[in-house]
């Protein structure tokens, strides 16, 4: 379990090429395709639709980081499960 202050760490925390090259390796990314990703210098939401980073940041790993799903989020306030019923 991680602790109550540990941040999450994704993409825009990557600043540097090198930092986003050894990150994405460690999320296992094709070594050979890493760089595609890694040397580009356009901001995190631009590079976070390339799909070597959508491949390595998976929902289940973004979900381990400490981030919550929108679309679950979104769900649950649209169609909020109802405890009592009026009969």
């Amino acid at each position: 379990m991680r602790s109550q202050t540990a941040e999450p760490v994704g993409i825009k925390q990557w600043k540097r090429p090198r930092a986003r090259r050894l990150n994405l390796l460690k999320l296992g990314a094709p070594r050979d395709r890493v760089k595609l990703a890694s040397r580009s210098r356009k901001g995190a939401w631009r590079v976070s639709h390339i799909e070597i980073v959508r491949n390595a940041l998976t929902n289940v790993w973004l979900e381990d980081q400490g981030l919550h799903s929108l679309e679950t989020q979104w769900v649950n306030a649209r169609y909020p499960q109802e405890s009592t019923k009026p009969t």
